[in-house]
């Protein structure tokens, strides 16, 4: 989980500073983050039946919680409005299954061409394999208007993504046989 460690101290801030000329969205996008983003975040998700938990082990700005039986892993801070979840591990490949892989990749780049929400893929060389995944960055704050089912959408966004790249890689392999037969 170095990666998300890595990637969420690297958003800490963002769009929080503005320049030393006063740039005038600096105020707006200040007034974005809240003294108490962690805690409206927790009580959004337990309103939708969520449990959250934090998970040290991932980061000091890292929560974990299921939602429609999936495991998800959020960031979160009170230092920016910016949340990243997680959905880190639904689907692996042997590294040295290379159709595989190449379906992999391409399910991957068309499932991120629409909306969003986007799924990546990681390696670990020590288990020998590629793990997929889906992620949702975006501002969350109760500076929001229906902040509770926005977030129901960031999560079921998350979970349509996984039946959209199983769709992705059926239509991948139907259309790699039919080239196949197409050409003897």
């Amino acid at each position: 989980m170095g990666f998300l460690k890595d990637l969420f101290s690297t958003m800490k801030g963002t769009g929080t500073e503005g320049s030393a000329a006063g740039n005038s969205d600096t105020t707006a996008q200040s007034n974005l983050s809240t003294a108490d983003n962690v805690s409206y975040l927790t009580s959004v998700l337990r309103e939708i039946g969520c449990r959250v938990k934090k998970e040290p082990d991932c980061g000091e700005n890292a929560y974990s919680f299921t939602y429609q039986g999936e495991h998800l892993l959020l960031y979160m801070s009170n230092e920016t409005p910016l949340i990243v979840i997680f959905d880190t591990h639904w689907y692996d490949v042997p590294l040295d299954d290379l159709d595989n892989l190449s379906l992999v990749r391409e399910a991957v780049n068309e499932c991120n061409k629409g909306d969003m929400g986007s799924v990546f893929y990681d390696i670990y060389k020590d288990d020998n394999q590629i793990v997929v995944g889906s992620k949702v960055r975006t501002h969350f704050g109760s500076y929001m208007p229906d902040s509770v089912n926005f977030m129901r959408y960031l999560l079921d966004t998350l979970l349509r993504k996984h039946h959209l790249f199983f769709h992705e890689i059926d239509e991948i392999r139907n259309n790699r046989y039919k080239k196949q037969v197409e050409n003897g």
